[in-house]
C-alpha cells in the first residue's frame, strides 16, 4: 500500500511539474490587449492565417490572433459569426470576411483591422449585397478580396477592396456557383475553382482584366495555388499542375488529401493536409512538391489528437506558421486549434486549445 501511494505521489508530482513548465513556457507568448479586446470571444478552430512582414495573423471563430504578441479581439460584433478568410495588407492592417452561423438564413461581413482599431459593419456601409464568404486573399499586396457566392442569385461573388478602403461587388460571369478557392499571384494574375449546383468543378483564371474559364475539372479539389498567368497548381484527393495550357496530373500517396499549397522560397513549394492510415484516423502530413514526385517532409504529431489534418501553412522570410483542425470523434467540445512553426523544412507542434469558450494556449517548445 505504502509502495502504490508512493508511486501515485510520484506521478503527480510529475504532473506538476509538467504543467509549472507548460505555463512558464506559455509566458514567452505574450498576450497583448488592445481596447477592443473580448475575453469571452470564442476561438475554438482556427480558420484563416495571412502574413505581413514579420507578423502573422490566426483567425478563429470570431476572433483574430497576431504572432508573435498574440493580440486577441473580436472580429466581428451581434450574430454569431465565423471568420472566412483575413488579408494582412500591413503589419497593423488587416481585413477580414466571414459568416453568421444562423442556418435559416446566411450572410457575411467584412471587417477591417487598422492601427490597432476595428472598423466593422463594412458590407452594410459599402452597400453591398448578401454574400456568403468562402475565404479572402490579398492581391499584389494592395488590395483584399473577398471570395464567395451570393444568397440571392447563387451567382459566384467577388468583393475587391482598394486602396482607398472602398469595397466593390463583382459577378463572376460562369453562372451559378459558389467561388470556393482562389490564389493570385505575383503577376497580378489569379485562379480560382468555381463549385457548380450539379457538383462540377471549374477552373477559372483572371488575366488582369476579366475571367475566363480554363477548364472543367473532374475531381473537387481542395485549393489551388497561382505561380503566374500561364501557371497553377490545383489539389485535393488529386494533384495537377498546370502550365502554359496544358495539364499534367502528379501522383499522390494512396489515402492522401491536400489541403493547401504555398510557395515558401527556398524550401521550396510545399503541400499539406492529411493522410488517413489503416484506421479511420488521419494523420497531418506535408509534402514538398519536385519534379513529378512529392518528398515528405517531418511533421510533429500532436499526442493529444489522434486525427488530425493541416488546414493552412503561410510562409516567412525565416520562419512560417500552419493551423490544423482535429477530427477526432471524442472530443466533445468540436474541433480543437491546433498551431504548428515551420522550421526549416518541418513542421513543429506548438500549441492547442481544448476549450470553446476561453482560448489556453498550451506552449510545448521554446521560440
Amino acid at each position: 500500500m505504502a509502495r502504490r501511494s508512493l508511486c501515485g505521489a510520484v506521478v503527480v508530482l510529475a504532473a506538476v511539474l509538467a504543467a509549472a513548465r507548460c505555463f512558464a513556457l506559455a509566458a514567452d507568448i505574450e498576450w497583448a490587449r488592445d481596447s477592443d479586446t473580448d475575453t469571452t470571444t470564442s476561438c475554438s478552430g482556427f480558420t484563416a492565417l495571412a502574413r505581413s512582414g514579420d507578423t502573422f495573423w490566426i483567425a478563429g471563430d470570431d476572433c483574430l490572433l497576431r504572432v508573435p504578441t498574440l493580440t486577441k479581439s473580436q472580429v466581428f460584433v451581434g450574430a454569431e459569426m465565423s471568420v472566412k478568410g483575413i488579408a494582412a495588407l500591413g503589419t497593423d492592417h488587416v481585413w477580414a470576411a466571414g459568416n453568421n452561423r444562423k442556418r435559416d438564413r446566411r450572410w457575411g461581413e467584412i471587417s477591417e483591422w487598422r492601427d490597432g482599431h476595428w472598423t466593422r459593419g463594412l458590407q452594410r456601409s459599402w452597400s453591398l449585397p448578401d454574400i456568403v464568404y468562402s475565404g479572402m486573399e490579398t492581391w499584389q499586396g494592395r488590395q483584399a478580396w473577398a471570395f464567395g457566392q451570393f444568397s440571392g442569385s447563387g451567382d459566384p461573388a467577388l468583393v475587391r477592396i482598394s486602396a482607398d478602403g472602398q469595397g466593390t461587388a463583382s459577378m463572376l460571369p460562369f453562372g451559378k456557383g459558389n467561388l470556393e478557392a482562389l490564389s493570385t499571384a505575383p503577376d497580378g494574375c489569379a485562379f480560382a475553382i468555381v463549385r457548380r449546383p450539379d457538383e462540377t468543378t471549374l477552373l477559372a483564371r483572371f488575366d488582369r482584366e476579366r475571367w475566363l474559364a480554363v477548364s472543367a475539372l473532374d475531381d473537387r479539389p481542395k485549393t489551388v495555388h497561382a505561380v503566374s498567368c500561364e501557371e497553377a497548381w490545383y489539389a485535393g484527393t488529386t494533384l495537377a499542375h498546370y502550365r502554359k495550357g496544358a495539364w499534367e496530373q502528379m501522383p499522390l500517396p494512396a489515402n492522401a488529401r491536400i489541403e493547401t499549397i504555398v510557395d515558401c522560397g527556398a524550401t521550396g513549394l510545399l503541400a499539406a493536409g492529411a493522410l488517413q492510415s489503416a484506421t479511420p484516423d488521419s494523420r497531418g502530413e506535408m509534402w514538398r512538391l519536385g519534379d513529378h514526385r512529392l518528398e515528405p517532409l517531418g511533421v510533429q504529431h500532436p499526442p493529444e489528437l489522434a486525427s488530425w489534418g493541416v488546414r493552412r501553412v503561410v510562409c516567412g522570410a525565416d520562419t512560417g506558421w500552419a493551423i490544423a483542425e482535429s477530427y477526432a470523434p471524442d472530443v466533445a467540445t468540436g474541433d480543437l486549434p491546433v498551431l504548428f512553426q515551420l522550421y526549416g523544412d518541418e513542421l513543429r507542434y506548438r500549441a492547442y486549445s481544448h476549450s470553446r469558450f476561453e482560448y489556453y494556449v498550451h506552449v510545448l517548445f521554446d521560440f
